[in-house]
């Protein structure tokens, strides 16, 4: 729809002919720079992936605003330059979700979903150019589809973040719990622990008799 809609707006048949060029240079430096972003690891992939969907889904929803050759030239460039970022992390962000053992299940269960909108998403474009008269509804909608699954992801992250906060709250309580306790009888129905020595002055003696203070 890049090089179809700046027709709709009467632009020369060469002006739209050549955003796709624009667009395949920009798709070559995401590539390129996202790659090697992902390589310095300031951003775990998954992370940078989030980002980057949201930032696509937004250039889309703002196509259908823009009126001229250079305004749709902007937004083509940075549609090309966000999914060139995408293709080069997205197998690789598989990683941050599944484990090594689980990768061939997970990028295969990832294929089935990107074929399955591969397969539908054109038709429903088309119908909604064909419903509304304009292409403005399916770009709005692609937009959409981006920023919904980039929400998923975020909560996702955050659910893994908050399953491992459990696992780490439930490995320290189990850790507490074959802590071993010194019991000493001092007086007729008072025992000290040695978690508590400082809690009776007598078993506060006791203690510093035993690290050799007294």
């Amino acid at each position: 729809n890049c090089h179809v809609s700046p027709r709709s707006l009467g632009l020369r048949n060469y002006w739209p002919a050549s955003i796709l060029s624009f667009v395949a240079l920009a798709d070559l430096l995401g590539r390129l720079l996202c790659g090697w972003v992902a390589n310095t690891r300031l951003f775990r992939n998954l992370q940078l992936l989030t980002m980057v969907v949201s930032l696509l889904g937004v250039v889309l929803m703002l196509i259908p605003s823009s009126n001229n050759y250079w305004a749709i030239l902007a937004l083509s460039w940075l549609y090309g330059f966000f999914f060139g970022c995408i293709v080069a992390i997205h197998v690789t962000s598989i990683m941050d979700i599944v484990s090594l053992e689980e990768f061939d299940s997970g990028l295969g269960l990832f294929m089935l979903f990107r074929s399955t909108g591969g397969v539908v998403g054109p038709p429903l474009a088309g119908f909604l150019v064909d419903q509304t008269g304009n292409y403005s509804a399916a770009f709005y909608l692609s937009g959409l589809c981006l920023i919904s699954s980039a929400a998923f992801i975020i909560l996702n992250s955050l659910n893994q973040r908050s399953q491992e906060n459990i696992a780490q709250a439930q490995s320290s309580i189990h850790s507490k719990s074959k802590t071993s306790f010194s019991v000493i009888k001092i007086s007729e129905g008072h025992l000290c622990f040695n978690s508590h020595w400082s809690l009776h002055r007598d078993c506060d003696d006791i203690y510093k008799k035993k690290i050799g203070l007294l």
